[in-house]
């Protein structure tokens, strides 16, 4: 018998599959991050849908509840995301430094070759 919460879990499971489809094909996301989120979103669905799978992972994991399994993985999933997004974070900062310090060198450059004349007298 499927429950209330599975089904809603699985819809929230299929919305954020479209949505990470939707935005691939915008051109937001690379194929790397998609398959990682498709992924994630269809392995969410069919924990929703069979929950009983997770029983198989307690000897694995050598745990013996399984609401404590789902739990410390997701923890652990959520680790690993946040750790992407930091490592994202810190390259678009890297990227957006070095974008202000070339367009501050050439400024510098530009406004250093328009007045030639105006230097030479100033001095």
């Amino acid at each position: 018998m499927i429950r209330g919460i599975q089904v809603l879990g699985i819809l929230i499971s299929v919305y954020l599959i479209a949505q990470t489809l939707s935005q691939y094909k915008k051109g937001n996301y690379r194929a790397k991050r998609t398959a990682l989120w498709l992924s994630l979103w269809t392995l969410m669905a069919i924990l929703f849908a069979f929950p009983s799978l997770t029983t198989l992972a307690l000897p694995v994991l050598m745990m013996q509840d399984a609401m404590l399994t789902v739990m410390i993985v997701g923890l652990m999933i959520a680790y690993v995301l946040v750790y992407q997004m930091y490592q994202q974070a810190a390259r678009t900062e890297r990227k957006l430094t070095e974008l202000a310090q070339n367009i501050a060198i050439h400024n510098y450059i530009k406004e250093a070759s328009d007045d030639p004349e105006e230097s030479e007298d100033e001095r």
